[in-house]
């Protein structure tokens, strides 16, 4: 991943930034049924009225089944800002090494072709 001809790593986050007007998780919360209790959840959360563990432990319910295959598909319909493609691209081009930040996905140092 690194060689001597990268100067730095650039950072980006996932969630409201590469991912616009929703989260990952709430994404992925319409595939496994439980959009609107995890939004309503995540509000909560926003506005300080529950913890994060509440929102996990929610959110972590309605995981119990699912590949990591079926979310991997499920995630190539994630809505994405335009443009990534080509700044990682740049990123590459100019010694900076691309990375993904997120806490939501077990492999978050993978990066969209």
């Amino acid at each position: 991943m690194f060689s001597p001809d990268h100067v730095g790593a650039v950072f980006f986050d996932v969630d409201g930034t590469l991912v616009p007007g929703t989260s990952s998780s709430v994404f992925l919360a319409g595939f496994l049924g439980h959009w609107e209790e995890l939004a309503k959840v995540e509000d909560a959360y926003a506005s300080g009225a529950v913890d994060n563990r509440q929102v996990s432990e929610l959110d972590a319910a309605g995981w119990a089944g699912v590949s990591e295959d079926q979310v991997s598909g499920w995630l190539d319909g994630l809505p994405l800002v335009s443009g990534i493609t080509a700044t990682v691209a740049w990123c590459w081009q100019d010694g900076l090494v691309p990375v993904l930040a997120t806490l939501a996905w077990f492999a978050s140092w993978q990066l969209p072709d």
